[in-house]
């Protein structure tokens, strides 16, 4: 799955980040994977984590995809995702390189834009 990501429009940088915040426009890295995977701003608006996507075709996809487990948790390589794109300590530089590296081993491919 190819996910380009605005670097403009990304949430980063900043504890407990969400999918979409309403009040800046912004999304972090997974949120942009939710999009993807055909969630409307409305189904991800306010919402911390993948496993709390409750439109039923958009939670089946993060689940297809190896973010969300059967039983309706984060997986470790989610968890992962999300502690990167999170971390107030590391540069976006690096951060970017991180989140491609971990992204890619369940087949995400991000691609990061102005």
């Amino acid at each position: 799955m190819n996910v380009k990501i605005k670097r403009s429009k990304w949430m980063r940088g900043r504890d407990e980040a969400l999918l979409f915040d309403v009040d800046t426009g912004e999304m972090c890295c997974l949120g942009f994977v939710s999009r993807k995977c055909g969630a409307k701003k409305s189904d991800i608006a306010g919402v911390t984590c993948p496993n709390d996507v409750l439109r039923a075709h958009v939670a089946a996809r993060l689940k297809s995809i190896g973010l969300v487990s059967p039983v309706n948790t984060n997986t470790e390589a989610c968890k992962t995702l999300m502690e990167i794109n999170d971390n107030d300590s590391i540069s976006d530089k690096k951060r970017e390189k991180l989140l491609k590296h971990e992204a890619e081993k369940i087949g995400i491919k991000f691609k990061f834009v102005d």
